[in-house]
């Protein structure tokens, strides 16, 4: 698939992705830390949830956890050809499998179940509150520019462990609606960032996979993340987090990283 000149989109806009004729084309601020030209590892997880949202299913349903493995960069400004399969179609649940390709190339696979849903929410009253006064803006640009942090502990570029709130400033897709489940994807990419137990000056520490699982939608545009990460001496390192809202939990995520010293 190819983008003629006249129908390229503008690389600079308010969000991550622009949707063109079937595809999506990531612009600059799906970038992330180790190349400008490539997307960050979230923005290609929650791209990834995105693609899935139009699959119908049986029943009343919602995403109950999310694997993707990060096979290869995402680059800035090229076509991202979404191939969903549905391998189960159930009453109870359905799962899913997206692969993202560029240029033919699959990029990314990731899978989704979704689940039914009872219709029968539990009583919540709030239990956390973020201090938006403090909030400030991504310092690393690039996708983690998308996001407005309030750190309690840590941060991004900081040695963990760590424990932040994130909000989107702008929808994963240009035009496109904010959707809670898209943000949870986005968000826990950042658990071996905020987790990571080397320093970000020396190191780099890519994902290479995500695993989310959900109890539940997050409530509220705020996401806090409490990660940590257990950090090997074989070039890689487990990431643990648990992400919680102004009501409490309601996910976990398991995360791999690549760890190498910078040349």
């Amino acid at each position: 698939m190819s983008v003629h000149a006249s129908l390229a989109p503008n690389l600079d806009v308010g969000s991550p992705f622009v949707e063109l004729r079937g595809a999506f084309v990531a612009t600059t601020r799906a970038s992330g830390p180790w190349s400008p030209g490539h997307c960050h590892g979230g923005a290609v997880a929650a791209l990834a949830v995105r693609a899935a949202a139009g699959v119908a299913t049986r029943a009343t349903m919602a995403l109950a956890r999310l694997t993707i493995d990060l096979l290869a960069p995402v680059p800035v400004g090229k076509p991202i050809l979404p191939r969903i399969r549905v391998d189960k179609d159930g009453s109870k649940l359905q799962r899913l499998v997206v692969a993202l390709d560029v240029d033919g190339r699959t990029m990314a696979i990731a899978s989704l179940l979704r689940v039914r849903t009872t219709g029968c929410p539990p009583y919540r009253a709030k239990v956390d509150w973020v201090d938006e006064t403090a909030a400030e803006i991504g310092t690393l640009g690039g996708f983690s520019g998308q996001f407005e942090t309030v750190s309690e502990q840590g941060g991004i570029g900081m040695v963990g462990p760590g424990r932040v709130w994130f909000r989107m400033r702008a929808p994963l897709v240009e035009g496109g609606p904010y959707i809670a489940e898209e943000a949870a994807a986005a968000i826990a990419d950042f658990t071996s960032a905020i987790g990571m137990s080397r320093p970000y000056q020396l190191y780099e520490f890519p994902s290479v996979d995500l695993s989310v699982g959900l109890s539940r939608a997050p409530l509220g545009e705020w996401i806090r993340i409490d990660a940590f990460n257990s950090d090997g001496d074989e070039g890689r390192a487990a990431c643990y987090s648990t992400l919680s809202d102004c009501y409490g939990p309601f996910a976990h995520v398991v995360q791999t990283s690549f760890v190498e010293r910078r040349s």
